[in-house]
């Protein structure tokens, strides 16, 4: 099958939504960011390392490597202040509403990114597929990629990689690959009472554990194997609120965060739910965590609690030395390494891209220098790994 892919007051929150809207271009934005996003009703799926680099990196990482809507991906070898080798498979699309009135749904799409992860040996393993039958797609050198295995059944909910083993699963199966992506078989049933997966991750501590969620309106799962995915159980018990939403973990600390901050301290075994809501988090604000504490990034500022507090402390941040008081940042990397904050915004001709040394002052990349694409898909999930490219 390896084929080569050449690739508030006084106005309604409405009126607030529709202005800031206006002012930052969410019709894209909020549409297609779904790696950042706390938006159950897109694939606002976690995507295993990319967002577990943020505190447990590969060992052996040198580079950045994003993937985004319409196969498109390009990497970066300094902690996200230039980008490098974009590419895509559809170089003339553009997602969203077409000149003849048509529209092209990146967010419910065969090309539509739910994740990517990284093995440690050199292999990235990124998904694709939610909405439509999608596909499984690997690269080595960071800009030729090749599909690997398409089930037929889509709904990808992204990959996630742990004792030597990719884990995926869908909306109706799940499998597993201890050979780099060459072959892939199925996992034990993941028991669960929804029918729409949403993540999957590995949590390294007590022999490793493969995670995953589930989610609709009605129902709301968390899943766990303690066997390399031979066998998964459901958690019990689950706290209302919890059980699917953008995730990020810190040390020996998982934080799920949905319609509550969800807190596991014993691996996903048991959660404890707190509100977080009065904060006013915008449905796409992105989530994560740089090892030491927890960051909710809001419209031009960010909420941060210690790993081992409840307690969160809004600060604003700042572009070139100015605050942008409607600035959603997209997709943030930490580069543990390089202690190094990255963000990918926007698309076409909203294209922007950022980084920063301490997550408050960010510096926005000119793109005239070449530094960075001019005009791009947008860039929804990321992981550290190690790309030869980068070490030359």
């Amino acid at each position: 099958m390896n084929s080569k892919i050449r690739i508030k007051q006084g106005i309604s929150i409405a009126s607030i939504f529709f202005l800031l809207c206006l002012h930052n271009n969410c019709g894209n934005e909020f549409e297609a960011n779904q790696s950042s996003t706390l938006d159950e009703d897109s694939n606002s799926n976690n995507d295993g390392n990319g967002d577990k680099s943020d505190s447990l990196e590969p060992k052996n990482h040198n580079a950045i490597l994003a993937v985004g809507q319409m196969k498109s991906s390009m990497y970066s070898c300094d902690g996200g202040k230039t980008w490098l080798g974009y590419r895509t498979e559809y170089e003339n699309a553009r997602c969203g509403r077409q000149t003849d009135g048509s529209n092209i749904d990146c967010s419910h799409h065969a090309d539509s990114p739910t994740g990517i992860a990284y093995d440690e040996a050199g292999t990235f393993i990124s998904t694709y597929g939610w909405g439509r039958p999608g596909s499984v797609i690997r690269t080595t050198d960071g800009y030729n990629w090749e599909e690997v295995f398409s089930p037929g059944t889509g709904y990808f909910a992204g990959v996630s990689f742990g004792n030597g083993t990719f884990y995926l699963h869908t909306r109706f199966d799940n499998f597993h690959s201890k050979d780099a992506g060459e072959s892939w078989t199925p996992s034990g049933d993941i028991m669960t009472n929804s029918y729409t997966s949403r993540s999957t991750f590995f949590i390294p501590w007590d022999g490793g554990r493969f995670v995953g969620t589930a989610g609709t309106a009605d129902s709301k799962d968390i899943f766990i194997s303690k066997d390399n995915t031979l066998t998964f159980t459901q958690v019990e018990n689950l706290p209302d609120g919890c059980g699917n939403g953008k995730l990020a973990i810190s040390n020996n600390r998982v934080m799920l965060l949905a319609d509550k901050a969800c807190i596991s301290d014993d691996s996903g075994d048991t959660w404890t739910a707190y509100d977080y809501k009065h904060l006013g988090i915008s449905p796409s604000a992105t989530f994560m965590s740089n090892g030491t504490h927890f960051r909710i990034y809001n419209f031009g500022s960010f909420y941060e609690t210690a790993e081992n507090e409840m307690n969160w402390k809004e600060t604003e941040f700042n572009v070139n030395g100015q605050h942008e008081r409607y600035l959603l940042l997209g997709r943030i990397t930490y580069d543990p390494k390089l202690k190094r904050y990255s963000s990918l915004v926007g698309s076409y001709e909203d294209t922007r891209h950022f980084w920063s040394d301490n997550g408050i002052d960010w510096n926005e990349i000119d793109t005239s220098t070449g530094d960075a694409p001019v005009n791009r898909h947008r860039m929804t999930k990321t992981a550290l790994g190690f790309l030869q490219a980068c070490s030359n």
